[in-house]
């Protein structure tokens, strides 16, 4: 992940890969989308993904359900977070890390 000129972050390779694994898993959008909670994680058909999304924190799971679910960019969940994107970059980081062990 690097930052554009801009301030606004731009996602690599490997987490848009882990992406599209979760936005692939049938019906994990409809679930999340209906619901708007967290009853979308374990949903998915790879044990591995769901054993990740387990370990992750509160914060990491609301920051894919923004990104991924939500389509918003960094700066938007920069102001619904109230993170820095200094904070949203660790963030990622750490799930990119988590995600990649079961991926």
């Amino acid at each position: 992940m690097r930052t554009r000129m801009d301030g606004m972050l731009s996602y690599d390779d490997q987490l848009m890969e882990m992406a599209e694994r979760i936005l692939r898993a049938e019906g994990l959008r409809d679930t999340y989308q209906r619901k708007n909670n967290h009853s979308w994680i374990g949903k998915t058909e790879d044990e591995g993904l769901n054993a990740g999304l387990e370990e992750l924190t509160e914060v990491q799971i609301r920051i894919i359900e923004l990104i991924f679910f939500e389509g918003m960019c960094s700066a938007d969940v920069r102001g619904v977070m109230e993170m820095s994107l200094k904070e949203i970059r660790i963030e990622i980081r750490s799930i990119r890390k988590i995600l990649s062990k079961v991926m």
